[in-house]
């Protein structure tokens, strides 16, 4: 009856997983980007304007009809482009 695993299979990939972390290892200890410390982003935050939710809803509706309307007339204008 044949064995149900091959620990010759295991055996290699354990081989080879070790051997690449292996390598890796001296890239981490001393590749120059380890100690580059990191530069914290400072955010400026500044207040809304004050307005209702009305407002803001439609404030955002009207920018997204412009996109809209600026989408559609680039592709207006690729079509006739393409038709001339």
């Amino acid at each position: 009856m044949r064995d149900m695993i091959s620990f010759s299979n295991i055996q290699k990939s354990a081989f080879l997983r070790g051997f690449w972390k292996g390598m890796a290892a001296p890239l981490v200890l001393f590749s120059s980007a380890v100690g580059v410390p990191h530069q914290r982003t400072r955010f400026e935050f500044e207040p809304l304007p004050k307005r209702t939710q009305r407002q803001g809803v439609g404030d955002d509706w009207r920018r997204v009809g412009n996109d809209l309307r600026r989408a559609a007339g680039k592709l207006q204008d690729s079509d006739s482009a393409f038709h001339s």
